[in-house]
């Protein structure tokens, strides 16, 4: 089925088929053919197929398939985090093992990065006790993922699959102690002033005051460096007034996945690293920089999540994700 008609249907392998939906289509065009699949999923697997939702919650979804939906979903442009990716390859694999005729539909609706994601990561964590049986089915998961990873995806939704192949093959080995962030510095941004926003787990935990910048800008975190564990989410808004800002760039890391080096624990992201970027912002050396202590700094002051600078608290509810798990798609839309 086309995705300019509604949900695009994939046959990744034989027991793995993957549904999509793009950003640009309508709500009504999706309804209509989400329950003619649904329809046909169970005409032709009865109790034996599982949709693994990795978008946002769909009570359509759900209404049209009774008890068969999982639901796994992260906000749409980031990557997930990184735990929760583990969960979904061996809630697939479990699944799949359970019997030889269960079939696993990887469905997204939006962004359809979030499903090349999931299947990309599902090829490297197979491909542990690969056997020459599934070589046909692992190049066409590489080239789905590539395809979408290609049109929708982003610098930090590679850098997560290269993280989890990482992690399986032993490469990089879990850090699972916090490190402490002690300044942030900016090379070579056309903006005026900007403001940084930084997340843990999706909660926002620090927020910057106006920043002006110069050739090279560098923040200090106050009180020793703010303690960070697992996955990080930093933006970049450019703020001309209270009420108006722009998002310039976002990036993400996982820290228990870094192999920072423990003599000068440092971590940056050029221009072609960084998120949803604004091309005309930047120069081509553009960057953004982050400095670490690998232990707590000697003072003993480190500062605790859930501060929100006081001059920008309007950012703190402006892009929350508290408000992702509630589903779409009700009665009324």
């Amino acid at each position: 089925m086309s995705g300019d008609r509604g949900v695009d249907y994939t046959q990744i392998s034989s027991r793995i088929i993957a549904l999509t939906f793009p950003t640009t289509g309508s709500d009504s065009a999706y309804r209509s053919s989400v329950k003619e699949i649904s329809e046909t999923l169970k005409k032709g697997f009865g109790d034996k197929y599982k949709i693994f939702n990795v978008s946002q919650k769909r009570s359509d979804l759900g209404r049209s398939n009774v008890g068969a939906v999982v639901e796994l979903g992260w906000p749409d442009q980031l990557a997930p985090p990184l735990d929760k990716l583990c969960s979904i390859c061996k809630q697939i694999e479990t699944w799949l093992n359970a019997n030889s005729e269960n079939l696993a539909v990887i469905h997204c609706k939006g962004w359809r990065s979030r499903a090349a994601i999931v299947i990309a990561s599902y090829m490297h964590y197979i491909n542990i006790c690969a056997s020459e049986e599934t070589v046909a089915d692992r190049f066409s998961m590489q080239m789905f993922s590539e395809k979408y990873l290609g049109i929708d995806g982003q610098p930090s939704h590679k850098r997560y699959v290269k993280y989890f192949a990482n992690l399986l093959s032993g490469i990089t080995k879990v850090n699972t102690t916090p490190i402490f962030l002690t300044q942030t510095t900016l090379y070579r941004m056309n903006s005026k002033s900007v403001v940084l926003k930084i997340y843990e787990r999706m909660k926002p935990v620090y927020s910057t005051g106006q920043i002006t910048l110069k050739e090279v800008s560098r923040v200090d975190l106050e009180n020793g460096g703010l303690s960070l564990r697992g996955d990080v989410l930093v933006k970049c808004f450019e703020k001309s007034s209270s009420q108006d800002r722009i998002l310039l760039f976002q990036c993400q890391f996982n820290t228990c996945a870094l192999n920072l080096d423990p003599t000068s624990p440092i971590l940056r992201f050029f221009k072609d690293e960084l998120d949803l970027i604004s091309q005309d912002k930047f120069d081509s050396q553009a960057s953004i920089e982050f400095s670490f202590l690998l232990e707590p700094p000697k003072n003993g002051s480190v500062k605790k999540q859930g501060h929100i600078h006081q001059t920008v608290a309007d950012f703190s509810r402006a892009d929350s994700y508290e408000n992702f798990d509630r589903p779409e798609g009700g009665l009324k839309n």
